[in-house]
């Protein structure tokens, strides 16, 4: 479960954390390759005008070899090799046929294979090897070869394939050809690969590696075997150890998709290894590589666009040059001329029109496309909330129950480490909620009155377990001059103490923590010192960073995901605050913070947590509730039945398991209020609120959501169904007593 959270928030959060200077580098290498196409383009272009054929052919030749290797452009690359076959067709004794017909049929056979057009793939290889060994082009022989047998085996010839295979090593072997061996050897491990026979690939991966091939094909052959132990998920740390040989090989001979392989592989082999730093940072260089070539790609694309729109421009010119030539009147000459450019100026502008359309339909397929993993990142947090969410109330509720009722005192300390674990779970799933609300700009801060005092008594109350486990001192020191009540979050206050404090107990194995609430001047300060273990001085520049803890912290030992400072921080930040920290190693840590302070002019009390004594008070004022409550969760039923009837006396409740039924039930029978749950089967929460809300006249009955999504758009649903307030899964007895006090009494 770890790894998987932790392999979802690095994809969440990868876009905003590239590294510039890598970054760069790409767009470098990117740009240069984008250059050197447009450069044998226009000579391309300037030879047709010319009638060079000789040219053409040999640089459309380099052109496509360039295509093909460095970014599999097939979409171009397949038009161009079928103008090129055309032009040996129909000129047989020209002189660059001997050096472009070999790889011309390989490269053609090697498209069609990529389309899945096996049958008609094989004669090009065929003819590849055949006009290749007869020229002794020994380089052009041996991919045709190898290319050839990779084919039979596509083709379901397994045996044909081996054997060609076989013939080939023999022939490798008599002319001590270690070099063509060796990428032999390469062939076969694919060959296995695709036959899902990994052992076997990984022993032709290991054996073709040597120090005498080219470096590009050094870089691909140590990947293809870290490729080899991730998939038999065993030795992960020889998988490590190749990649990063082939990650610095690729990165030697500049090779991007070499590159990104490489970091895909390492992102998943660290992430095995549970070395989560090492993980994120391949994780977020393979992202970055795809998303620089996803962008190249777009700019090629484009870029063929006007090649081709050169080329038919090229030939309007050499159109209007021979009908020059042949007039020799002038007005037909002008009236000709006249009509050709006003054709070439309709059709440039025909043209410049198709390429703004095309790029926008980029543009807009990359919108659809980030609207659409946004879309599925909300779903997937949405799923994941209410399935936590869903067990932990019911956990919570049973905690609760048994805490509140007579048990042995041995058990308070059982019943106190569970809740503790609990509310460290809760803490984790908030993270990543909140984390996800911050960077979609759906965080709210709400301004309302509030007592600092009491929000870090709350906070002490909670984490004094933790430290009386650790005997640790927990303290808190308040200016005398402080304002009662402030204007502020303290929900907000609240989450950013508790992520403050509990890391410094975490962090400190014997002493204190201490909070210090003071005023300076307009603002408010906060501090929270520790006695820890301290953090290194080249730690404090990154020690807000998602994912990020001293090196000298043993994650085996104090665990923790990374977001709590990097959250805290993010809090702080909306509320035009600022955090910064000073510590040093073996000493302790001490954390600020500042926010601004506006004093209330409304001095009322604030109470934003209440006693078992006060809930019960509250409870009485609602004695002889008429309750209907729709939950389809035995267990979610059974612990609000034992609160409700724990605090509200004679209370009566209904239960039924799904929305119709709610809506059934409702038609006949009068209810007080309907607590309701969102996501249940035949009829969900929404639906079942709008059916009783058309069947209502004039007096409304309070319907209360009870639910575990609680992202912005899933409570915005909520009201907009109809509903009167929520209640969050998992709730404390507050949230339920308190809500359905206040719903009530305004519905009186």
């Amino acid at each position: 479960m770890k790894y998987l959270l932790v392999i979802f928030i690095n994809f969440s959060i990868a876009i905003n954390y590239a590294q510039e200077a890598d970054s760069i580098s790409i767009q470098k290498i990117e740009k240069d390759k984008l250059y050197q196409i447009e450069r044998w383009e226009k000579q391309i272009v300037d030879a047709r005008k010319r009638s060079d054929l000789y040219t053409e052919m040999i640089v459309l030749m380099e052109l496509i070899y360039f295509k093909t290797n460095d970014f599999a452009d097939n979409i171009s690359t397949y038009e161009d090799l079928r103008y090129l076959e055309k032009l040996v067709a129909n000129n047989p004794n020209q002189r660059a046929i001997k050096r472009i017909e070999a790889p011309m049929n390989l490269f053609l056979g090697f498209n069609l294979r990529d389309q899945n057009k096996l049958e008609e793939a094989l004669p090009y290889f065929d003819r590849a090897v055949l006009i290749a060994k007869e020229q002794n082009q020994k380089e052009f022989y041996k991919d045709a070869s190898s290319l050839r047998a990779e084919l039979l085996n596509l083709m379901g010839k397994r045996d044909e394939a081996l054997s060609h295979f076989r013939r080939l090593e023999k022939e490798a072997k008599a002319t001590n050809d270690s070099i063509f061996k060796n990428r032999l050897y390469e062939t076969i491990s694919g060959f296995y690969l695709y036959e899902e026979q990994i052992d076997s690939s990984l022993f032709y991966a290991k054996k073709s590696i040597d120090n005498f091939s080219p470096t590009n094909q050094r870089a691909f052959r140590n990947i293809r075997v870290a490729e080899c132990f991730l998939k038999l998920e065993r030795d992960i740390d020889s998988a490590v150890f190749y990649a990063e040989i082939g990650l610095k090989l690729a990165k030697e001979a500049v090779l991007l998709k070499e590159q990104m392989m490489a970091h895909d592989y390492l992102a998943d082999a660290y992430g095995r290894l549970e070395k989560y730093d090492k993980a994120y940072y391949h994780f977020k260089r393979f992202y970055d590589f795809e998303q620089e070539h996803r962008s190249f790609d777009n700019a090629l694309q484009i870029g063929n666009f006007n090649t081709q729109q050169e080329i038919e421009r090229s030939q309007l010119q050499q159109t209007l040059a021979d009908e020059r030539l042949s007039n020799q009147r002038i007005i037909i000459w002008a009236v000709s001329g006249g009509l050709l450019l006003l054709i070439i100026g309709l059709y440039y502008i025909f043209n410049r029109l198709k390429i703004i359309r095309k790029q926008n339909k980029i543009i807009e397929q990359e919108k659809l496309r980030a609207e659409q993993s946004e879309r599925h990142k909300e779903q997937f947090l949405a799923n994941m909330s209410h399935e936590i969410r869903t067990p932990m109330n019911a956990i919570s509720g049973m905690i609760n129950a048994i805490t509140r009722r007579n048990h042995p005192k041995y058990q308070d300390v059982y019943l106190n480490a569970m809740k503790i674990s609990l509310d460290n779970l809760l803490v984790i799933i908030n993270d990543v909620l909140d984390l996800s609300k911050i960077e979609s700009g759906n965080l709210e801060i709400s301004y309302v009155n509030m007592d600092c005092h009491e929000v870090i008594e709350h906070v002490t109350s909670i984490l004094k377990y933790k430290a009386e486990e650790k005997a640790i001192v927990l303290k808190s020191t308040i200016q005398d001059n402080f304002p009662k009540v402030i204007i502020g979050d303290p929900v907000r206050l609240n989450q950013i103490l508790m992520n403050l404090v509990g890391n410094a107990i975490k962090f400190t194995d014997s002493g204190f923590v201490e909070i210090k609430l003071s005023r300076d001047n307009d603002k408010i300060k906060v501090s929270v010192t520790d006695s820890g273990i301290g953090i290194s001085q080249n730690q404090l520049d990154t020690i807000f960073d998602s994912f990020k803890q001293g090196s000298n912290i043993s994650k085996s030992r104090y665990g923790g995901t990374g977001l709590g400072l990097t959250i805290t921080k993010q809090l702080i930040e909306l509320q035009n605050g600022r955090i910064w920290a000073e510590s040093e190693e073996g000493v302790g840590s001490t954390f600020y913070f500042e926010l601004p302070l506006i004093v209330s002019e409304d001095a009322q009390e604030v109470q934003s947590t209440f006693t078992e004594t006060q809930l019960i008070t509250l409870g009485k004022e609602l004695k002889g509730l008429k309750i209907l409550i729709a939950e389809d969760n035995e267990f979610n039923i059974m612990v609000v039945k034992d609160d409700l009837n724990w605090y509200i006396p004679e209370v009566n409740i209904t239960v039924v398991e799904n929305g119709k039924l709610a809506v059934e039930t409702f038609s006949k029978e009068n209810f007080d209020v309907i607590l309701m749950d969102v996501q249940m089967p035949e009829m969900n929460g929404y639906q079942a609120t709008k059916a009783i809300r058309s069947m209502e006249e004039e007096t409304r009955i309070p319907i209360i959501a009870m639910t575990a999504s609680l992202l912005k758009n899933q409570i915005d649903k909520c009201y907009n169904a109809g509903m009167n307030g929520y209640i969050p899964k998992p709730y404390k007895p507050e949230e339920l007593i308190k809500t359905l006090h206040d719903n009530i009494k305004k519905n009186q």
